[in-house]
């Protein structure tokens, strides 16, 4: 058992934060033990960290403007018990991001 589902059982109000761009390793794919990890454990899952990541200025990017595949997430973004961080500045950039991914998937902003 890994020593976290160990402190999950042990701790039932402990919770995890996706950081999705995190999940994207130097050569920009996806680090797929640590999308598993994530995607197991979803329902430990209360906070999501969203900002892109592309080659020329790396991570904390406007959504849409690098390699993250948001689609991936989707069974995370809008669930009513996960809260949204969008991680980007300035705060014009974060509206944007927030925008483009509900454009994305067809979502409207309440």
């Amino acid at each position: 058992m890994n020593v976290f589902d160990r402190i999950f059982r042990e701790n039932g109000n402990l919770y995890l934060t996706l950081d999705i761009a995190k999940l994207y390793n130097k050569n920009f794919e996806i680090i797929q033990k640590d999308y598993e990890y994530m995607t197991e454990r979803g329902e430990r899952i209360r906070e999501i960290h969203i900002h892109d990541v592309n080659p020329q200025y790396g991570g904390h990017q406007s959504v849409g403007s690098g390699i993250v595949d948001f689609k991936k997430f989707e069974k995370f973004l809008f669930r009513e018990d996960i809260f949204m961080n969008f991680e980007v500045r300035p705060p014009e950039a974060a509206k944007l991001s927030k925008q483009t991914l509900f454009e994305t998937f067809g979502k409207k902003d309440k």
